[in-house]
């Protein structure tokens, strides 16, 4: 009985399409490799993109949101000079390029 077995295995062959366990973690892993470094060539152009802005594009959705929360609790918009005042305060806030950096990238 066994040996007719042992006889029927050696004449096996896998599926069509078959991967070994090993193959599939050799797949998982070179997919991962490939993701991971998409990702940090996204981080790298976000941070890129972020060093080539100016200091008012990079305070301006932060600037737009505040003038309408002042419209909103004062019920009026702010003056030309609270607008200035709150544009430099922002601007004092930013992020230092190393800063952004470990914010993008972590702390590598």
């Amino acid at each position: 009985m066994w040996g007719h077995g042992f006889c029927a295995l050696k004449n096996y062959t896998s599926p069509e399409g078959f991967t070994t366990r090993a193959e599939r973690e050799e797949k998982r892993n070179a997919e991962q490799k490939v993701k991971e470094k998409e990702q940090l060539r996204e981080k790298e152009k976000r941070f890129s993109e972020w060093l080539r802005m100016s200091d008012e594009e990079k305070i301006k959705g932060n600037l737009w949101i505040w003038k309408l929360r002042f419209k909103k609790e004062q019920g009026t918009e702010p003056t030309p000079e609270q607008i200035e005042e709150k544009k430099q305060e922002l601007i004092s806030e930013l992020p230092t390029p190393e800063e952004k950096r470990k914010q993008i990238f972590g702390d590598t």
